[in-house]
């Protein structure tokens, strides 16, 4: 993967994409070059959907430091029904555009009411829905 870093008169983008194909399957390559191209999202994405990486996108989360890549993160570990890390990677990114869902882990996992509290306080910030407020004053109870 040297050569990815030397060379740089080549259209990172469009080589990456056709890096991750699943016919190729090149994908620690198409990481390199998202990474080399300041495509973070995109990296991450990598990460968690095609080498299966949530420790690494978590590590590349806290490095790049960006709401939409720690958004990307919440959702993977939202999707794996990772309570804990899947909230605070949506209070990094101030994202509670999935609320309804973590509200749903929440009560299926019968999890600890203090991070759902967290959450909902971040999401009540930018959101003005009832079930916010509803879910909020129950986690209170």
């Amino acid at each position: 993967m040297d050569y990815i870093n030397r060379l740089d008169n080549y259209d990172g983008l469009k080589l990456a994409a056709i890096a991750k194909e699943e016919q190729h399957g090149l994908y620690e390559e198409a990481l390199c070059i998202y990474k080399k191209f300041n495509e973070p999202i995109e990296a991450i994405r990598v990460l968690l959907y095609n080498l299966n990486n949530l420790r690494g996108a978590a590590e590349f989360s806290e490095k790049i430091n960006k709401p939409e890549v720690f958004s990307e993160l919440g959702k993977a570990q939202l999707s794996q029904g990772q309570f804990q890390p899947c909230i605070e990677s949506f209070i990094r990114a101030n994202d509670p555009s999935m609320f309804e869902r973590v509200i749903m882990l929440s009560s299926e996992m019968r999890a600890e009411p203090e991070f759902l509290i967290s959450f909902l306080l971040m999401a009540r910030k930018t959101l003005k829905d009832t079930r916010v407020d509803s879910e909020l004053i129950y986690a209170y109870a």
